[in-house]
């Protein structure tokens, strides 16, 4: 029997074979519990000599997870390599499993792995890149809106809040100068000229783990509940932030890096040829960079230094974040993103 680990739910054979019933998929064989996430419950099942994904969604709302579907859906037809919905007996794609407010959706298996943050290369960056305009490109017609979870309200809240933990003692001193730091971040971001920049659908979550590779080649790009409506820079920065830092060994106070320019270059311009920058995005770039560090630095701060617990799973360091932030401020970001595009292959 495989082990399950680092789950949320646990779930006996007894219940995944009941689950997987429900889908006329038998009989169950094996499965285990998949270590990713900080939401939801995720396993891997195998049934009819056949795998597939389970994930049990927690207190989600109808209506994000239509959106969800019809986005798979959608990209699809557009044939790009998303996770495909399996259907239940009554048709549907999501199952009540609990009065708590859990459903229950299955996928299609992708295969392949995720690439550990050491093996990360200029041509790894190159195919996420031009997967993220390919999606923004495919989804020029598609209708749905959902707002998105790096909205500057969020980032505003989120630092209002740590401050005001702060003051009351429930966040250690010890975190005092990187919060000020943060809301010096939030406070400029609130007072960015930003309309004019192009939105659209993005996937919201295009980090290392969401996307599967066999050797150099991206077969997979899973993980779509953040999909929202937003500035589509927003893919390119979050990507840009995740694929492209170099983490060092020597400490500075914390953890420190910086920006591999070539993987930057690879990654930048693999998305400028699939669907072209204009100078305004250009332009805008470094500040959205800015915006998806400062956003990840607070919701690791948040979710891990005030609210921690025994019972978390994947802690993250915020100054992970935090150190990416520095690495942009002071010009960093402008710098970078000029000599991008100053690069002979522009």
């Amino acid at each position: 029997m495989a082990a399950v680990v680092a789950v949320h739910v646990v779930l006996s054979r007894d219940q995944i074979q009941s689950i997987l019933s429900l889908y006329h998929l038998d009989p169950l064989e094996d499965f285990g519990g998949i270590a990713e996430g900080a939401i939801n419950t995720s396993y891997w099942v195998q049934a009819g000599g056949r795998r597939y994904f389970l994930r049990i969604t927690e207190n989600k709302r109808m209506d994000d997870m239509i959106f969800e579907k019809e986005l798979l859906l959608h990209l699809d037809r557009h044939a790009l390599p998303v996770p495909r919905l399996l259907r239940n007996v009554a048709k549907g794609t999501f199952t009540p499993w609990s009065s708590r407010g859990r459903f229950v959706s299955m996928f299609q298996y992708i295969p392949g792995r995720a690439l550990g943050v050491f093996e990360v290369r200029p041509k790894h960056t190159r195919v996420v890149g031009r997967f993220a305009a390919q999606l923004h490109n495919a989804t020029r017609e598609f209708r749905r809106r959902r707002n998105s979870a790096f909205d500057l309200v969020t980032l505003d809240q989120r630092a209002e809040r740590l401050a005001r933990a702060l003051e009351k003692r429930r966040l250690a001193r010890r975190f005092a100068d990187d919060v000020a730091q943060l809301r010096i971040e939030v406070d400029a971001q609130l007072g960015r000229a930003v309309d004019h920049l192009p939105r659209g659908i993005v996937h919201g979550d295009m980090f290392i783990e969401n996307a599967r590779f066999h050797r150099d080649a991206l077969i997979g790009v899973v993980d779509f509940e953040h999909a929202a409506y937003d500035r589509l820079l927003v893919d390119l920065a979050v990507a840009v932030n995740a694929w492209c830092w170099r983490p060092t060994t020597k400490q500075q106070g914390g953890p420190a890096g910086r920006f591999d320019l070539p993987r930057v270059r690879a990654m930048v311009l693999g998305y400028h040829r699939i669907r072209p920058l204009s100078r305004a995005e250009q332009s805008a770039l470094p500040g959205e960079l800015r915006r998806i560090a400062t956003h990840m630095a607070l919701a690791h701060m948040t979710r891990h230094e005030l609210r921690r617990s025994s019972t978390q799973v994947g802690y993250h360091d915020y100054r992970h974040y935090f150190a990416r932030l520095k690495a942009l401020s002071d010009g960093g970001g402008e710098r970078l993103v000029e000599r991008v595009f100053k690069s002979p292959d522009v």
